[in-house]
């Protein structure tokens, strides 16, 4: 056997020492600490897409599981050199994940005295986790003032337990996020004895105003009051009223009560000012169960007109609508509309609107961005990205009718439509079209529910400047609909994508397709419904006697804003419930 010469045998020796163990130690603790933040905040994101976020109907949302928090520490195993580092430098401990109390002790024993990065993560508040969480925080609790950055828990076990020593002095904290396990914790005795000069960002989940009151300081920027205890409109503006430096203002589910509509009518609308002036609010979002609650208290924040405005609102009934609260609420929101007018350039550029149908009611989201977007954005597109949206839970199209007749889309070159409640008829879709005079690309995505042949709807003078159009027919979700006689709007979209194809010159181009659960655009097979007229009831009945799963099933009936009548057949299997919708003229 030959054998290797000296020469190869040193390259070889050479090549074997890992080239990392050369590289200062300053430079690798940097690399880590890099790493470190990268894991960190890939293991506090969410694992699912927010409530809100705007889903087609036939786009399924990928889910990307999140990386352990402390996965980060298996650096520290990989090699000597490796280790060393990681054990020397003091600030490859300050990102704390309050999960494990013994991976907390050490990492803050390790950080000296640094300022200390806190996080949180949705595994946290499982049932077997929660001792965990509360250890982790009493460790933590003898450190709070070195807190830079925080996402912290405040379980009911530190605030309910024995009076500990009192702790006082001057927080680092610029961002803070509290999560108080019940809204109705008193004020923590972590908290009520710092005070917090540099304090910026301030978010809360379940707190109270009474718990919050040392950290809503005048100079924050960032406020985000998100299931706390309902306050009063009236306390809750005099707490903002300082906070001239705020750029960014989320309230969800904060304010109690809703609008004295006498003094609505008869305080607000006359004057049409704002009661606070944050002259530099660039984002404000509402998100209440009521717009009667919601829309009266954007009304009271004066801000200037490039604030981005997002509101979500649970509830608004045909009944406040027959009194004239849909027409109030319009006049408020058009206030809010009419200032954009005061832009450089006031024009809206992309669009999007979809709807989407419950058992009792159906709901429309509304974006507006003043930028053009291609449609992989539009549909995409984060809420925060939005500058104007509105999303809105009701049983009556008349409000979204007149605010989408208010929205200034004239100058709108892309828009996207998704309709998931054509049963509902829930948009004046040829009126909305109408409005889109300068829309260069539109998308279209609806639902089809029968083999029933749409016929072209005559679109003339509808998107004049149209030169790229998509049709999407979507399969409705539900296999069954046990529908007596479609609503008269049943198929509008429809009829209008074929006018505006029919009508369309020869720039125009079209493409167009169709998928369901077998390749094609069906409806429910014919053979359960029988032969003749049946009603819902009594194909309801047919179906239970004839499928084993079935235990139960009973319908609701109400009277449709479109006129006639809807069926609700709730159906309950062995594991699971699910609704049939039916509609009977």
């Amino acid at each position: 056997m030959q054998k290797d010469c000296p020469e190869q045998t040193a390259v070889w020796e050479e090549d074997s020492v890992s080239p990392i163990a050369r590289l200062p130690g300053e430079i690798l603790a940097e690399a880590f600490c890099w790493h470190i933040l990268a894991v960190c905040s890939a293991a506090e994101r969410k694992l699912y897409p927010a409530k809100d976020d705007f889903i087609c109907p036939d786009v399924k949302p990928s889910y990307v599981s999140p990386p352990a928090p402390y996965s980060w520490l298996r650096i520290r195993h990989i090699c000597r050199a490796w280790r060393e580092v990681s054990l020397i430098y003091p600030e490859l401990s300050t990102h704390i994940f309050l999960i494990h109390p013994e991976c907390v002790q050490d990492l803050l024993s390790r950080s000296g005295t640094l300022p200390l990065h806190i996080y949180m993560s949705s595994s946290m508040f499982t049932y077997t986790q929660m001792s965990n969480v509360a250890a982790s925080c009493g460790l933590l609790s003898a450190h709070f003032e070195r807190i830079y950055y925080g996402s912290v828990p405040i379980p009911e076990d530190i605030v309910y337990s024995q009076p500990q020593p009192l702790m006082g002095g001057i927080s680092r904290l610029m961002v803070l996020e509290l999560n108080f396990w019940k809204a109705s914790n008193p004020t923590s005795p972590i908290i009520s004895n710092f005070t917090f000069p540099q304090l910026q960002r301030l978010t809360t989940r379940n707190g109270t105003i009474a718990a919050l009151r040392p950290m809503l300081v005048s100079h924050l920027r960032v406020l985000r009051l998100l299931q706390c205890e309902p306050t009063s409109a009236e306390n809750l503006l005099a707490i903002l009223r300082p906070m001239q430096h705020l750029e960014e203002l989320v309230l969800s589910n904060t304010i109690s009560g809703e609008a004295d509509w006498r003094q609505v009518r008869d305080t607000y609308l006359p004057g049409l000012r704002g009661t606070v002036d944050l002259p530099r609010l660039r984002l404000l979002s509402i998100s209440e169960r009521s717009a009667l609650t919601g829309i009266p208290f954007l009304y009271c924040i004066a801000h200037p007109p490039s604030t981005a405005i997002r509101l979500s609102f649970k509830r608004l009934s045909s009944w406040h609508i027959r009194h004239g609260e849909g027409g109030c609420l319009l006049r408020l929101l058009s206030a809010k509309i009419d200032a954009w007018s005061d832009l450089d350039d006031p024009s809206l550029r992309s669009l999007r609107v979809g709807t989407s149908r419950g058992d009792l009611n159906f709901g429309v989201i509304v974006n507006v961005w003043r930028e053009r977007l291609p449609l992989s954005a539009l549909q995409n597109s984060p809420r925060d990205s939005t500058f104007f949206q509105i999303s809105l839970d009701t049983d009556h199209k008349t409000f979204m009718t007149g605010l989408l007749h208010r929205l200034p889309l004239a100058d709108v070159t892309a828009a996207l439509i998704v309709d998931s409640a054509s049963l509902w008829d829930a948009v004046d879709w040829e009126q909305l079209l109408s409005h889109l005079r300068s829309v260069e690309e539109l998308t279209l995505r609806y639902e089809v529910f029968y083999t029933v042949q749409a016929e072209p709807r005559t679109a003339r003078g509808l998107c004049p400047q149209l030169q790229v159009l998509r049709i999407h027919e979507c399969a409705v979700d539900k296999p069954y609909f046990a529908v007596q006689q479609l609503p008269p709007n049943y198929a509008r979209l429809a009829e209008l994508a074929r006018g505006i194809v029919a009508n369309g010159g020869e720039t125009l181009s079209v493409h167009a397709e169709a998928a369901d659960w077998v390749g094609t655009v069906k409806g429910p097979p014919a053979e359960p419904l029988g032969q003749g007229p049946q009603t819902p009831r009594h194909w309801l009945a047919t179906w239970v006697s004839e499928d084993s799963g079935l235990r139960a099933g009973y319908v609701d009936t109400w009277e449709c804003a479109s006129g006639g009548t809807v069926y609700v057949c709730t159906l309950m299997l062995y594991h699971y419930e699910t609704s049939i919708t039916s509609f009977e003229a």
